[in-house]
């Protein structure tokens, strides 16, 4: 963070720095004075930015949904030394993949449609950058400071850059305190309708109703779909044994007039119930669902021994005959 403008106190401050640092010259050619100014401002504390969960998913749905650099106006309430954005407005503007202008015109226009409450708490300026990072550009630094000239000394301003990553860069103007926060000095959060930190909130659900399964990494990454898999056939198929090996073998007992209208002349093949259904079934179920694959191998080598056909996929050929 650094001061705005140099008072007295400043001034007296950073005297002692220059003193320090020439005390220090040695002879050199040329010497060069670098100023920290942030040690005039070490006794403010750092602010909060927090946004409504309406602000924040306005603001970045209009990110996500515009591929040009697009900016608006937020309204803010100050609450000691945090800030709250409330909402997000949309002004009218000209853009590009890489500049935002508003449109001289339209803009006076669109302010006078707005309450005096809404104008007095316009506050807050934010734009994309689309893909690329989020450090101000010359062009905004140099407008940024050109605002801050017709800023009042009482009144405060918040500029934000952010981009499809999920990137922002914050700056504060607040010339009550005379101080401007850059982007480090800066925690943004944001919050429900009663002022709870939406990640605070997402850790105490986290911690209260998330049990980690103590199933292995493969195991754990199968189960729904695997739960999925034996609701579906404890719905749809019987189970019998074979009479050859003790086997299991799965017998689709769906009858034929539910076989889809069409399914026959796709094939070319006349539509053996016993066989075509299981492994039409079972193909189409392994779309939905991945784990399945592993019990259609299963279950179709065991087929294949039943109707003699060679180890590959697909059904087995017309006409063959079981072992």
């Amino acid at each position: 963070m650094r001061p705005i403008r140099l008072n007295t106190e400043h001034v007296e401050t950073l005297k002692a720095q220059v003193e320090t640092m020439l005390n220090m010259y040695n002879a050199d050619e040329n010497l060069t004075l670098k100023l920290d100014t942030s040690v005039v401002t070490t006794d403010i504390p750092k602010p909060t930015v927090a946004l409504t969960t309406t602000a924040y998913v306005k603001m970045t749905y209009l990110i996500h949904n515009c591929n040009k650099e697009l900016a608006w106006h937020g309204t803010v309430s100050k609450i000691n030394n945090n800030y709250l954005i409330e909402d997000i407005l949309v002004y009218p503007q000209t853009v590009t993949s890489t500049t935002v202008d508003s449109d001289d015109d339209k803009y006076p226009l669109w302010c006078m449609n707005l309450s005096d409450e809404v104008i007095n708490k316009l506050r807050f300026q934010g734009h994309s950058h689309v893909n690329m990072g989020t450090s101000p550009s010359g062009r905004d630094t140099g407008n940024w400071k050109k605002f801050l000239n017709i800023l009042k000394e009482d009144e405060f301003y918040i500029f934000c850059i952010g981009n499809k990553r999920g990137e922002y860069y914050w700056t504060i103007y607040d010339n009550a305190i005379n101080v401007m926060f850059e982007n480090k000095d800066i925690t943004w959060i944001v919050v429900d309708e009663v002022g709870n930190n939406i990640v605070d909130w997402t850790k105490e659900q986290i911690d209260t109703y998330i049990v980690e399964s103590k199933v292995s990494t493969f195991g754990t990454a199968h189960t729904s779909y695997s739960n999925a898999y034996k609701a579906q056939e404890a719905t749809h198929n019987s189970t019998e044994k074979s009479k050859n090996n003790n086997t299991i073998a799965h017998r689709t007992v769906l009858d034929d007039d539910l076989i889809p209208e069409g399914l026959r002349d796709k094939f070319d093949v006349d539509f053996d119930p016993d066989v075509d259904t299981y492994f039409s079934y079972t193909w189409i179920q392994g779309f939905a669902w991945s784990s399945v694959w592993h019990c259609f191998t299963m279950n179709g080598e065991e087929c294949r021994k039943m109707y003699g056909q060679k180890k590959k996929r697909g059904r087995p050929p017309k006409g063959a005959e079981k072992k």
